[in-house]
């Protein structure tokens, strides 16, 4: 919606419905839950490592290397995700492009 607000004019009013709508309620919540998961993984941690080292030091000090995994790992997975967007989208030219010349030397021009 950035988009609409930056490059349309005030008087025009848009709103998000249909798959977009559903797409984007969607993506809502599974970060939320994602987010809410990891902030219990991590209190539960905390509780586990400072009960039992009867510190809150040690279990802060403990929850430093599940947090630096936890940040590598869903860097990491962004990371791919932004470039399998591109990869799948080479992917499907590549697939149109096979498809038309079989199509072409099997049917000799003619497409379905």
């Amino acid at each position: 919606m950035a988009y609409v607000k930056d490059n349309f004019p005030k008087d025009i009013s848009v709103e998000a419905n249909g798959s977009m709508f559903i797409e984007q309620s969607l993506n809502t919540l599974v970060v939320q839950s994602q987010l809410i998961s990891v902030a219990v993984s991590f209190g539960i941690v905390f509780l586990i490592l400072a009960i039992y080292y009867r510190s809150i030091i040690a279990g802060l000090i403990g929850i430093i290397p599940l947090m630096i995994s936890v940040a590598l790992n869903f860097g990491f997975y962004g990371y791919c995700r932004y470039k399998a967007q591109y990869r799948y989208g080479d992917g499907c030219k590549f697939r149109n492009r096979y498809r038309y010349r079989l199509y072409h030397s099997l049917f000799g021009g003619i497409s379905p």
